[in-house]
């Protein structure tokens, strides 16, 4: 579960709903009845719709147009997801890391920069290090790079390194 606070004082918590596997978001100005949003957790394929587990390790940004970015550990796939919740409450999703490659997404944390890129680091639990991902203000794509945890110091013993869990 994470938070996040609009200019306006609109407040969005990101939360994984465990009962039914989905990423949900609350809206809403203090005092007021907030509205619910999924974001993501079900898609329809040929079958009709299928429930994923989407929405683990939850975080919510705001910018400046009034739009939520989160980002989430996708479980079914491995991966890191990202989504947006407009102003209207139209949501849009997309896996950004990890689905053919591993196990990426875990501890994720997501902010807005003062250019508007969208920044989002988390873990790649089989390498078991820091990536990050990074999205120009008005891009497509994601930049990812990994982080190396170890600096290259001479006594950091690369077999025993663990980077990136709680990512914040």
């Amino acid at each position: 579960t994470d938070l996040a606070i609009h200019q306006d004082g609109r407040v969005v918590v990101a939360t994984y709903d465990s009962t039914h596997g989905n990423l949900v978001a609350r809206v809403g100005l203090p005092g007021e009845e907030p509205t619910t949003h999924l974001i993501a957790g079900w898609s329809v394929g040929e079958e009709g719709t299928v429930a994923q587990d989407s929405g683990r390790w939850a975080s919510v940004a705001t910018d400046l147009q009034g739009v939520s970015p989160s980002a989430w550990y996708e479980a079914d796939l491995g991966a890191l997801g990202y989504g947006i919740l407009t102003p209207n409450g139209a949501s849009a999703s997309e896996i950004v890391d990890g689905e053919a490659e591993g196990d990426r997404g875990t501890h994720t944390s997501i902010a807005i920069d003062s250019a508007g890129r969208v920044v989002i680091a988390y873990r790649d639990e089989g390498a078991r290090s820091l990536r990050v991902a990074t999205r120009e203000a008005g891009g497509s794509t994601f930049e990812i790079a990994s982080i190396d945890g170890c600096a290259g110091e001479a006594d950091c013993p690369s077999e025993a390194e663990n980077y990136g869990e709680y990512a914040s």
